[in-house]
């Protein structure tokens, strides 16, 4: 897996994101996404939420 800068991560994670509920694959709050960032650290998704708001 390759590491990305945040803003790339942000992107993709919400690409992905809007993909997977586009394919009812991932309804509310079903979970989290994440990336691993350039820097080592990570990228994740708000618990609790829905993605739509």
């Amino acid at each position: 897996m390759t590491a990305i800068s945040f803003p790339k991560a942000q992107d993709a994670i919400v690409a992905v994101g809007r993909w997977l509920d586009g394919k009812g694959w991932a309804p509310a709050t079903s979970g989290n996404y994440s990336a691993r960032l350039d820097d080592g650290s990570f990228a994740v998704t708000v618990s609790g939420r829905t993605r739509d708001a």
